[in-house]
Formats: structure tokens, C-alpha cells, sequence
């Protein structure tokens, strides 16, 4: 019994590691989009985020932390609803 709470917190720290890492994961200056986007899909892929949710994450946190002001300009504004 009293591994298997181990075991358990142990999954539960390894995933909080992960998370962690995936959120502090910056666009590097003048990195590719599509290299980003793929580390970011690597990242997210080891979490233990709801399989619903998942798809959203990436998407999410691009917008939380992009960088490049040329892909900024880009996004649809509040306007273009």
C-alpha cells in the first residue's frame, strides 16, 4: 500500500516537472514557427493534461508567450469578429 502512494506521488511530481517545463517554454528569438509549434506539441505530449484539453494548451500558451511581433501582427484582432 505504501508504495503504491509512492508510486502515485511520484507520477504526480514527474507530471508537475513536465508541466512546468512545458509552460516556461519560450519561443527563441527569430526561431522557426513550425520548430516551435513542434517542440511545444513534444512538451505538451508528456504531460498528463485531460486528452479534451490538449489540443487547446499549445494553442493557448502560444499566445501567452510568442514572441515575434511579425506573427503578433498576424492574429485576428478583437475587430475581426
Amino acid at each position: 500500500m505504501h508504495s503504491n502512494r509512492k508510486n502515485e506521488s511520484l507520477k504526480i511530481i514527474n507530471d508537475m516537472v513536465k508541466k512546468n517545463k512545458f509552460l516556461k517554454h519560450k519561443e527563441a528569438y527569430n526561431e522557426n514557427y513550425e520548430l516551435y509549434l513542434t517542440e511545444l506539441e513534444t512538451l505538451n505530449s508528456t504531460c498528463l493534461y485531460d486528452i479534451a484539453e490538449r489540443d487547446k494548451i499549445p494553442r493557448d500558451h502560444i499566445l501567452i508567450r510568442i514572441q515575434s511581433n511579425i506573427v503578433l501582427e498576424k492574429l485576428p484582432g478583437e475587430d475581426s469578429e
